[in-house]
């Protein structure tokens, strides 16, 4: 599409697309009740204008603003990144096998880097914390790979759910006013004999445009009531947290440097065996294949 150029992955999904479910209430309303600017040339018009002034990156930036807001206080609850929290010896996410697996594997990835045991985590947790984070931010470089597509997504997915939860006040307050005025359109021309059961089959039938917003903003208002949580976000960041360090299991995947692959002087691997760090922070471009906006790889972002 011409009007999500510039944009990628990440900031569609993550970021427009939170926006946009936000403002679809009121945008409904205005189509039902000025239904010729949407099938004449005025809502093209309008779109157009929404598009070139900005409007679509402005309601990106306002979502990824809400859910940055929040954020901070996210993981204050649950007790810093979820990266950061599942590397702990003390957590219980993963089994203490693996953790101490993962803590090898990153320290193959970062040699100069000394991981704490339990006890050096124990006497000082901001100076392991520290090194979960030095630890972690290397992987994330190593993993903006076209091939770590499903890590990208569930990144993506952790965006898309804490900017929801960024902008739940916006969406519930549009979604309860939208139904306000919704009632005082289907209820202000009732008959002065009464209603009668015949009347509202004949209503229904009449506006059952109004009818079918009025359901369709009570369902979207009770998504964001019940559903748009700190338990929904939570559950999508420690899930991108267990498949990135669940990435250092797979076989096909060699983060140590050249250097240490190859021996001096010995025949050169083929260039499918393994992707440098160089490479995987800057994957070249196929030369047989043109990217396009369905293939293209999303950075990795920090959790």
């Amino acid at each position: 599409m011409n009007s999500m150029v510039g944009f990628d992955r990440y900031d569609r999904r993550a970021r427009l697309y939170p926006g946009m479910l936000a403002m679809l209430p009121v945008l409904f309303f205005f189509l039902i009740l000025k239904p010729d600017a949407a099938s004449g040339g005025i809502s093209r018009s309008a779109i157009s204008l929404l598009v070139f002034a900005g409007g679509f990156y402005f309601l990106a930036n306002i979502a990824c603003s809400a859910g940055k807001k929040i954020e901070p206080k996210l993981l204050e609850r649950w007790g810093g990144w979820p990266s950061t929290v599942v590397l702990r010896h003390a957590d219980q996410t993963i089994d203490k096998y693996t953790t101490a697996r993962y803590h090898a594997a990153l320290a193959s990835i970062v040699p100069d880097l000394r991981l704490p045991s339990l006890e050096q985590e124990r006497q000082n947790p901001a100076a392991a914390d520290a090194a979960y984070r030095s630890a972690t931010k290397k992987l994330l470089e190593l993993r903006r790979r076209p091939q770590d597509r499903l890590l990208q997504d569930d990144n993506i997915e952790y965006g898309f759910r804490r900017n929801m939860l960024g902008l739940r006040p916006w969406g519930c307050t549009l979604s309860l006013l939208t139904i306000s005025f919704i009632l005082v359109i289907l209820w202000r021309p009732l008959p002065a004999h009464g209603v009668s059961s015949s009347w509202i089959l004949d209503d229904v039938g009449r506006r059952w445009q109004w009818y079918l917003l009025l359901l369709a903003d009570s369902a979207a208002s009770c998504g964001w009531l019940l559903y748009v949580r700190e338990s929904w976000v939570r559950q999508a960041g420690f899930g991108y947290a267990e498949r990135l360090f669940r990435s250092l299991d797979e076989p096909q995947s060699s983060d140590q440097p050249r250097s240490r692959r190859r021996g001096a002087g010995g025949p050169k691997r083929p260039a499918t065996d393994g992707v440098s760090e160089e490479q995987a922070s800057n994957p070249p471009a196929r030369p047989t294949k043109r990217p396009n906006s369905k293939g293209e790889a999303s950075p990795v972002r920090d959790v």
